[in-house]
């Protein structure tokens, strides 16, 4: 303590610590702090910092995946599905993921790394069913607008993860987390080891590939999330 008396002359403070670096600092403090004097770049003010954060919370990333169910939505037509979704959603606190959000489009290519170590994937979606199997994660369905997930789950013999009732989610959301290893490898026996064409963009960033199944998604569903 005895330096900085030597430096100022006065007992220790926040700004005779700023008067430390005096020409060097130029951040302008945070708000917590207005009435320091420092630098005047307004680094703790950016709006880029409070536009991300509230994305995220938008997207139920605050607090992360990890160890988490997690929601996506549904078919608007499909008001029952919504209400089991929703109902499940509230009695385990699972996290929320809208695929049919602007912010989730522009994030497309990186979803299976956001929830790869989630528990599960609740989704009343084709493209959900996709993503969890892209990402290894063990999932159930509720049906859609067509009957591409019941296909899809009866080619792969898993006819058990499709529901219809909230007692149907609980049994196959019990089934997919106690058989893990089925997930872990349905990737590979779905495509041979090679890549799903239609869903080629996950996984990729700054493609023109990319950006076209973006497109394809888009016109493929609106914007109603959960």
């Amino acid at each position: 303590m005895s330096d900085f008396k030597s430096y100022f002359g006065t007992a220790p403070s926040d700004q005779n610590a700023f008067d430390l670096f005096s020409g060097e600092w130029s951040s302008r403090p945070p708000a917590a702090w207005a009435g320091l004097k420092a630098g005047e770049t307004p680094l703790f003010s950016d709006p880029r910092i409070t536009w991300a954060h509230d994305r995220l919370t938008e997207l139920g990333l605050e607090g992360g995946f990890a160890g988490r169910d997690v929601i996506t939505d549904f078919h608007p037509a499909r008001t029952d599905v919504a209400a089991v979704l929703r109902t499940y959603a509230e009695d385990q606190q699972a996290r929320s993921l809208p695929l049919r959000g602007s912010e989730t489009m522009q994030t497309w290519s990186g979803l299976p790394e956001t929830i790869r170590h989630s528990r599960a994937l609740i989704t009343g979606r084709h493209h959900g069913v996709c993503l969890a199997i892209v990402a290894r994660v063990p999932f159930v369905a509720l049906g859609s607008n067509t009957y591409k997930i019941e296909g899809m789950l009866e080619m792969l013999g898993l006819e058990r993860l499709y529901c219809e009732t909230l007692e149907d989610v609980y049994e196959a959301r019990a089934f997919a987390t106690d058989h893990a290893d089925i997930f872990a490898q349905l990737l590979e026996r779905l495509t041979g080891g090679e890549e799903l064409s239609t869903f080629r963009a996950l996984g990729r960033d700054g493609t023109d590939r990319e950006a076209a199944e973006v497109q394809r998604l888009k016109e493929d569903v609106g914007d109603v999330v959960l």
